[in-house]
This record gives C-alpha cells, structure tokens and sequence, in this order.
C-alpha cells in the first residue's frame, strides 16, 4: 500500500512535468514567430478605366501613429510597381493601426485611400469608386463595362488610379 507521502510526491511531481511541457511548447511557438519578423502589405496599381496593372508608378504608403491619429512625421515607405502593378511593402511589428495609400504621379479614383492595416491583413483591400457628380472626375474614374472585378486577398490593397500626362499632372497639382 502506498503511503500518503508517496502518493502526494507523485503528483507533484506529474505536475511540475505537465508545467514544464506547457512551457516548452509555448516557448516553441514563440520562437517560431519572433515578433520583429516582417509582414507583407502587396499595394497593386491599377488602371481605373480598364483595371490593368500599371507599371513603374511611384507608391508611398504612410502609416498612423499607434494611437491611430496622424502626425507630421509619421512612418512611411516609398516603392515602385513592376510589371504586374505591384510594390511590396515589408512592415515590421508593431503595426500601426491604420496606413493610406498614394501614387505620386496619378489621380485617385479610390474611396478612400486610408484603411485599417488589421483588415488589410486579414481580408484584404479593394477600393471602389463612389459617383462624385463632378464630370471630369467621374469620367476618369468610372470603369469600362468589360472590366474585370478584381478580388479581395489577404495582405492586398487593389488602388485605382487615372494616370496623368505632364500637361494633366501640372493642372491637377494647381487645381487641388
């Protein structure tokens, strides 16, 4: 017959081994994702008209302080879309709460160019088009009839764009 003594020392000490393997496993998975490792935000590009990619536009997305608010001096990356109308962005931890998306050299046809970076990550981005009513703008900005509808992934903010010629650049950047 086992003693009292023997007995609670046996389950102390099943005990301290189920503590130690919890530990160990939590600790694994803690170093499978060191929390600096860098995510993905894919910014694609494209054609507001046609919704082709656009290739070699200048891409800067800049994102909001941790508090969500904007600043002067806020972080921002800068990149150029290749031939598929992308730019890569790596981000690094913590992220920001809430990022925008600009092109340089091109209109916005995208409402609204701020997004949540949470559900840029976890649904993806497609920015729409909302009829304005003023004609210059609507007519960039509306899509063809026979352009395909691009869809939402994960990581993905899909910005449309009217690309401006020198002459249009000049005139929008007086005008706005």
């Amino acid at each position: 017959m086992e003693s009292r003594f023997t007995r609670v020392a046996h389950e102390t000490a099943l005990k301290a081994m189920l503590t130690l393997v919890i530990a160990v496993m939590s600790a694994s998975q803690l170093l499978a994702k060191p929390p600096d490792q860098p995510n993905e935000i894919r910014v694609q590009i494209m054609d507001s008209r046609t919704h082709r990619p656009l290739k070699g536009h200048k891409v800067q997305i800049t994102f909001s302080g941790m508090d969500g608010q904007w600043y002067h001096n806020a972080p921002r990356m800068i990149g150029r879309t290749n031939s598929d109308g992308f730019v890569v962005f790596e981000v690094k931890q913590p992220i920001p709460p809430m990022m925008d998306v600009v092109d340089w050299w091109a209109y916005p046809c995208s409402n609204p160019e701020v997004y949540s970076t949470q559900t840029v990550f976890q649904d993806g981005v497609v920015a729409h088009w909302p009829s304005t009513g003023i004609s210059k703008a609507d007519k960039w900005c509306t899509a063809d009839s026979q352009a395909p509808l691009p869809q939402r992934q994960p990581g993905k903010v899909i910005f449309f764009v009217h690309p401006l010629n020198r002459f249009q650049y000049a005139w929008y950047d007086l005008w706005k």
